[in-house]
């Protein structure tokens, strides 16, 4: 191996390599460098240069049979000198998690993870709601420190207020340092997002904390106050070419001052927005009076229209002609007075259905 590489070599490892015969070394050196490990590499995993060479070959063999290719190996030397039935034993472990010997590969420390471990972590995991599949597909779950996972559950659950079944839908939390949820949490709430909204958001916990604050300086400069970020905090998650590119074409419709009222529509499409503007024209709603119109698709606004229009108006295809002119031009006439019936879902317009016949006059 040299001696600039040997001097190199962590001092625990010298009295080993010292003791062994030089025919085991530069046999296990030669295979170690066959497979694509640099020099400097076998300099830091130095102990694999006293094992025996059939020992690392069998290893080698084993790997490659469960798809793990030189270079992916390579990456994780340590697995060369895991005993045989302990590799067995974990990778018969992770199928039965519904992991497949493509995953596993691709994820090869999880080979290095001691059995116990992983069923400690499984265990943990499933308690938090998360099924086997879920674990499978974020299977990086499994290699963190239990106690970063313990630790990092109580703080979202205890401290945030997400539920399991949110924590499952961003498992990725779970795995981060502690110290950097906690960085992230004070920044929002600096903003003005309460836990609660954080919450609702968790997918920004999963965002870097130097792209929140970039997202945030961004959004400042369109003329939005923290207050209106905090209110439409999804947009810290935006990307910012997307966020200028929609901020360009929305004022070619629409005043920067309508649009800062209303910042989720930012999130819209301009072809939506065109198509918000084109609805409320034909209802005869200004759009600088009811700006909070602008933020819902037009589609779903007909769909209330229409819900109304039949269950509340009694509009039916069998009337006359003359009648179901009336009727429209009532129903259009009513969410002029009242349009932010056309904002709610129609599970809270069913149970409105009785109160809306009698405001309109109509007998129930």
């Amino acid at each position: 191996m040299g001696r600039e590489n040997y001097a190199k070599v962590h001092e625990s490892t010298k009295p080993f390599l010292l003791n062994s015969p030089i025919e085991t070394i530069n046999a296990s050196y030669k295979i170690l460098k066959e497979m694509g490990l640099t020099g400097s590499k076998i300099t830091s995993q130095a102990y694999l240069l006293y094992r025996a060479p059939a020992t690392l070959k069998k290893n080698m063999q084993l790997l490659k049979t469960w798809g793990l290719s030189n270079e992916k190996i390579a990456a994780q030397p340590s697995l060369l000198a895991r005993n045989l039935i302990t590799l067995e034993k974990t990778k018969n472990f992770l199928k039965t998690l519904g992991l497949t010997d493509k995953t596993i590969a691709a994820n090869a420390q999880l080979l290095l993870m001691n059995p116990v471990t992983l069923g400690r972590n499984k265990a943990l995991l499933n308690k938090m709601g998360l099924s086997n599949e879920k674990i499978a597909s974020t299977s990086f779950l499994l290699t963190r420190k239990t106690e970063t996972i313990e630790r990092n559950r109580n703080f979202l659950n205890k401290t945030l207020g997400l539920t399991n079944e949110k924590i499952a839908t961003y498992a990725s939390l779970l795995t981060m340092n502690p110290i950097n949820l906690e960085r992230k949490r004070d920044f929002l709430r600096k903003l003005g997002l309460t836990d609660r909204k954080i919450a609702a958001n968790a997918g920004l916990l999963c965002r870097d904390l130097a792209a929140l604050e970039r997202n945030k300086t961004f959004l400042k400069g369109l003329g939005l106050t923290d207050r209106k970020i905090a209110v439409a905090a999804g947009l810290l998650n935006r990307d910012q070419a997307t966020l200028r590119k929609n901020w360009s074409l929305l004022r070619d419709v629409l005043p920067a001052e309508v649009i800062r009222a209303q910042p989720p529509l930012l999130t819209l499409s301009p072809i939506e927005v065109k198509a918000n503007l084109q609805f409320m024209h034909e209802i005869g709603l200004d759009y600088r009076k009811n700006p909070l119109l602008l933020g819902t698709k037009a589609s779903s606004k007909r769909i209330k229209l229409a819900w109304l229009l039949h269950n509340v108006f009694g509009f039916r295809p069998e009337l006359p002609e003359q009648r179901k002119r009336e009727l429209i031009e009532k129903c259009k006439a009513f969410v002029r007075a009242r349009p932010t019936y056309l904002v709610q879902s129609i599970s809270t317009l069913e149970k409105k259905q009785a109160n809306l016949k009698k405001l309109i006059g109509e007998r129930v």
